[in-house]
Parts: C-alpha cells; sequence; structure tokens
C-alpha cells in the first residue's frame, strides 16, 4: 500500500505571519498620542498602581489613538480588556497580538543583540526576563534619532529613551525584549494554496518526487496547518478560522465549517488531530472538539487552556496540548469525549512543541533550549536535555533511540551530530537522557523513604511502574521486586547500604 503525505505550499506575492484584521492604523495619530501623554496621565483613562504599572494601559491607549479596537482582548473574546477597551497586563497584549491583532510580525531578542529591521516608530516592543516572566514592561516606539529608534513609556514615565535604557537598569530587569510589527493598512485579500499529494515510497527523497493526482487549490485562505488525514477525508484548518474536508483519493471538496468561537492565528493552526470521529482544534486559548461525523460538524464540547504554540497531539485515547493561562505555561492531558483535565498539569517554563514517540511525550522548549520528555504512564517528567545549542524551530522527532528537530543558530556539543549543514540536529536518547541509580524509582536524582514506598505500593498493586522504574526497583539484582528491596533502599537512605 501506497504512503500518502500532504504538503500544503502558499503561493503567493508575499507571505504573512499572522492573519491581521483588516483596519487602517493610523502611526501619525498614536505617536502624536505617545508623545504628548507620555510624562502625565490621560484622565480619560485608568492610571494602573499610580502609574507604576501603568505600561501596557499606555501603549494600549497609542494604538486606540492611531484607530485600533483591542476589544478581542488576550483570547479573542474580550479576556484582559478593561471599560475603556485597554488591554492593562503586557502578557496579555503579547496574547492580543500573536493571537492574528494588528501585529503582522514579531520577534525576541536579547540584550545587545540589533532591533529587526522591520522596526519602524508607531511599533510596539515589550521587554521580559529569559526564562521567568517574559512580558514585564511594554514600550512604544515614537522616532529613529541618530539611528537608534527611540520609545515612550509609562510606569517611571520616559520619552524619546531608547531601549538600553531598561535593559542597563537593575529595576526593570529584563534582558530579552519582544517586537511587534503594527500593520498601518489592510491586508490584501487571501491568495490561493495549493495542496499536493506525492508518492513517497517510490520517489524516496526525490526533489521531483511524483505527483499522485490533481492538486488541490482554493483561494479561500492562506493555510498554517499540517493537515490531518481520517478514512481517506483530509482534514484542514484555514486563517479565517475555518475548517476544511478534502476527499484524498480524488481531490474533491467535501464539506468546510466556519465561525468557531475566537481569531485563530498560525500559532494555533498548526495542526490537527482525530480521535473517535473528532476533530480537536486549537483557537487562541481554547482546545475544541468537532464532530466529522455529523452533517452540522457542530462543537462537542470545548476546554480553556489558554494561549500557546503547540498543537494537540493524541495517544491512547488521550489528548496532550500546552496552554499559557494565569502566567504559567503547562501541559495539559485531556479526555477527548469530554474536555476534562485528565492529570495534574506539568508545569513547563515556555512555550514549547511537543510530539509523542513510543510512551514519551517530548517537549521542546522554543527559547530555554531544552528539551522534556514526560512518561506518559505516570504523567510526570522522566528528564531534561539543557543548553540544545540554538533555539528549537521544529516538533521532536523521534526514531528508534535518537530523536531529530531543527534548530536556529546552534553550535554542536559532542553529544549532538548534524544531520545538515543549516539547522539539524540529532540527539541520542542513550546520551541525552540521564542514568538513574538503582533505588531512585521516582527518577528525580535521589533515594529517598519515598522511592522505598513506590515500591512497597506496586508489590502491594497500588501502584503501577514503568519498564524503567521496574528495573531501577530492582535493587538486590535478583529479578524479582519484592519488600526487600524496598528494605535495601532504606538503608541507602540510612548510610547502612552504599549505592
Amino acid at each position: 500500500m501506497k504512503i500518502i503525505f500532504s504538503v500544503i505550499t502558499i503561493l503567493a506575492s508575499y507571505l504573512i505571519s499572522y492573519f491581521v484584521i483588516a483596519v487602517t492604523y493610523n502611526r501619525t495619530l498614536a505617536i502624536e498620542y505617545a508623545d504628548y501623554w507620555c510624562d502625565k496621565h490621560n484622565p480619560e483613562y485608568y492610571f494602573y498602581c499610580d502609574g507604576d504599572c501603568d505600561c501596557a494601559n499606555f501603549v494600549s491607549q497609542c494604538l486606540i489613538a492611531g484607530g485600533l479596537d483591542l476589544s478581542a482582548g488576550a483570547d479573542g473574546r474580550g479576556a484582559g480588556i478593561d471599560d475603556k477597551k485597554c488591554i492593562p497586563y503586557c502578557d496579555d497584549l503579547h496574547l492580543h497580538f500573536i493571537g492574528g491583532y494588528h501585529a503582522i510580525k514579531w520577534e525576541m531578542r536579547y540584550k545587545g543583540e540589533p532591533e529587526p529591521s522591520w522596526l519602524v516608530p508607531g511599533d510596539v516592543a515589550i521587554l521580559g526576563k529569559y526564562g521567568e516572566d517574559h512580558w514585564k514592561h511594554a514600550v512604544f516606539a515614537v522616532a529613529v534619532e541618530d539611528d537608534i529608534m527611540q520609545y515612550d513609556a509609562h510606569s517611571n514615565p520616559q520619552c524619546h529613551e531608547p531601549i538600553s535604557i531598561w535593559f542597563n537598569d537593575p529595576a526593570t530587569d529584563v534582558d530579552i525584549c519582544y517586537y511587534y510589527h503594527i500593520e498601518s493598512e489592510p491586508p490584501p485579500p487571501p491568495t490561493a494554496w495549493t495542496v499536493h499529494q506525492f508518492d513517497i515510497v517510490n520517489s524516496g527523497c526525490n526533489p521531483n518526487a511524483k505527483t499522485l493526482s490533481n492538486a488541490i487549490s482554493t483561494s479561500r485562505c492562506t493555510i498554517y496547518s499540517t493537515p490531518a488525514i481520517q478514512n481517506d477525508v483530509m482534514y484542514l484548518h484555514d486563517c479565517h478560522n475555518q475548517v476544511i474536508a478534502y476527499s484524498v483519493p480524488d481531490g474533491f471538496y467535501l464539506w468546510h465549517q466556519a465561525d468557531y468561537p475566537g481569531s485563530l492565528n498560525s500559532e494555533g493552526a498548526k495542526a490537527v488531530a482525530l480521535i473517535n470521529n473528532k476533530l480537536i482544534l486549537r483557537v487562541m486559548g481554547y482546545v475544541y472538539a468537532v464532530n466529522t461525523a455529523s452533517e452540522k460538524h457542530e462543537i462537542l464540547w470545548e476546554q480553556v487552556i489558554g494561549g500557546g504554540y503547540s498543537a494537540p497531539v493524541v495517544k491512547d485515547n488521550k489528548i496532550y496540548i500546552q496552554g499559557y493561562y494565569g502566567g504559567v505555561t503547562k501541559i495539559y492531558c485531556l479526555n477527548p469525549g469530554t474536555g476534562d483535565v485528565l492529570e495534574n498539569p506539568i508545569e513547563i517554563k515556555d512555550d514549547v512543541e511537543i510530539s509523542i514517540g513510543g510512551n514519551n511525550l517530548y517537549v521542546a522548549c522554543l527559547y530555554l533550549q531544552e528539551i522534556t520528555a514526560i512518561d506518559l504512564d505516570l504523567f510526570k517528567i522522566r528528564w531534561t536535555q539543557q543548553n540544545i545549542p540554538g533555539h528549537v524551530y521544529s516538533p521532536v522527532v523521534p526514531v528508534g533511540d535518537k530523536i531529530y528537530l531543527s534548530v536556529l543558530e546552534h553550535q554542536l556539543t559532542t553529544q549532538q551530530q548534524a544531520v545538515s549543514a543549516d539547522n539539524m540536529l540529532v540527539i541520542s536518547l542513550s546520551e541525552g537522557s540521564p542514568q538513574f541509580q538503582k533505588g531512585d524509582v521516582s527518577m528525580d536524582g535521589q533515594i529517598t523513604a519515598h522511592d522505598a514506598q513506590l515500591i512497597m505500593q506496586y508489590v502491594v498493586g497500588q501502584t503501577q511502574l514503568s519498564a524503567e522504574q521496574k528495573e531501577l526497583a530492582d535493587v538486590s539484582g535478583n529479578g524479582q521486586i519484592s519488600g526487600y528491596d524496598a528494605g535495601l533502599v532504606m538503608q541507602m537512605t540510612t548510610g547502612l547500604k552504599k549505592e
């Protein structure tokens, strides 16, 4: 049987990174407002913390003065806005921008790195602390003086200051900055996209792979998602927040469904997942299950998880996805039938890409340069490899005892080897995962009474252990797990037995 995969190619005069609401932004009016009010409070708006935490509120006012409507808030439904239609918190302002509202592109830079070449007066920047609070202080770009961008800001009001003022201020305590380019004119109409099918069995790595059928082409909208295929039906999620279904054998259009609550962005439409006649979508801070067996294709359930970068993945009748909610990034495990959270979410430090290999969920942190493996039986972290040389640019792809990932601007270490000269790494799982000592059944790097307790709970049938945990629990090395092993672990904790 031939293996078929679909590749989405976007045919456009130029590519936009995010779907932007068609509205004209008057930069001149926004900048004039910023310069006038940068050192004082506009009584028509709130003044947060007597000005000590008014930065995002001030930037919101500048954007509103330029003609923008921020009422969609952080989640497309108005979350995080006040009754003046401002967004007073930096992380909500960030989610608004990356959610497809007004910011046509955005980029993170470290302290000391040059600002993006596309940055112009009227754009926005939010400074933060790498690995902690990425969005702490918002500022508004107003002018270029001596080839240096100048900003206005509230919270210790500043007028026409370079970004270095905040980078070098210990009180601000920041070392990264997110820049957002605000589109001044309505975007052009969406251009056509095309879906091709290729025979990868017979073509191998041939770049001129044989096309198996006529390409599917339409002009609905730019497509960001990878397709999901089930029962010869391919599902796509486009930037107008529509699900579109096509027949795989002949490429015929079958149906589409629109108007799912919330606004879609390229982060939220990277992929869809299928499970039990349900299409799992991410739309802003929500996960939806769409009934593919019904002619109405209605939403069966929704779950709030917060904004995020990862697409949903499915294994053993469970859904896994990352969400940023309440200032914390977590990995969630959801019931596909109801959307309920099944396990206690695992806290992660950063935006991530996730993928499944064997019985592990691999979590690749985009900015912290680390990969974490989560044991899906226990839903707990097995190991973390830090100092990945570069920013992760793709989900991890596990193959055998190795994992593959794409990174940006990497330098190789002895535990990693290049697959190509550009941006692909291979990491050996045997080298990447820590080697736990016998007796460390919890795999937390320590041997404690808790490990002995786990052994006894397993012996009496009160808990389950993974294959690796069973090997660690057999402290005696006799091939059996018993109370004797628990006793040996207790001796280790008191120093009576060497580890």
